[in-house]
């Protein structure tokens, strides 16, 4: 009975998100495709992992050019998030994570721009290069810890409503069929049980971001 009082109430879901992480690419279409069946809507907010490893220079140079290209993007959406055009985030994420993490393009500022032209976001992409918007990327960062740190990355899920969020849920491939009900409906229930904090299983595999079911979904937002 919790459950089924639980879904009725949840029409919108806030997922932290760092556009060039391939985790959080996977439960971003996983999230899309429950979002719509159920008619939910998925509030976008930056979740920055340059701000949570303490800047671009601390990582490993093979990860430095993707963390440069990730706070350019989060800024664009800080930009939008400003401008109350919400309705592009979640287009512009689309195309730009359908470039990095479906076509493997390497993350360039011309992948930037390809991603805002075909999103019609390239208004913003003056935005990329301005660095007053990382106060509200970080501001955005520090809530989505609060909600579900410490110790965690992206994405984070919560639902507005329970005061607390999770890191995840992290998967691959993405489910189909029944199983994408079933693992929104245990993550509901979970959410709604003050008691609840972790659950882990270790990864041994890279994330599977190219697997054949989102082929045709992963230019929708």
């Amino acid at each position: 009975m919790l459950q089924q009082e639980t879904i009725r109430r949840t029409d919108r879901v806030d997922f932290y998100f760092d556009p060039t992480c391939p985790w959080t690419w996977i439960t971003s279409r996983w999230l899309v495709a429950i979002a719509r069946r159920r008619g939910m809507t998925i509030s976008w907010q930056p979740m920055s992992l340059p701000v949570l490893n303490g800047g671009v220079e601390n990582m490993p140079e093979r990860f430095q050019e993707g963390d440069r290209l990730s706070v350019r993007a989060l800024r664009m959406v800080a930009a939008m998030r400003r401008a109350g055009r919400i309705d592009l985030i979640g287009r512009f994420y689309t195309e730009l994570g359908t470039r990095l993490h479906v076509d493997g393009d390497a993350p360039s500022l011309d992948v930037l721009q390809s991603a805002a032209e075909a999103a019609g976001a390239d208004v913003f992409l003056v935005d990329a290069g301005d660095s007053r918007y990382d106060a509200d990327v970080k501001e955005s960062t520090d809530r989505g810890m609060a909600l579900a740190g410490p110790d965690i990355g992206s994405p984070v899920l919560a639902i507005p409503g329970h005061g607390r969020g999770i890191y995840g849920p992290i998967i691959s491939p993405a489910p189909s069929g029944a199983e994408t009900e079933r693992l929104w409906e245990s993550l509901e229930t979970l959410l709604a049980m003050p008691c609840f904090y972790e659950l882990k299983h270790g990864r041994s595999a890279a994330p599977e971001t190219r697997p054949v079911q989102l082929a045709g979904a992963a230019r929708e937002a």
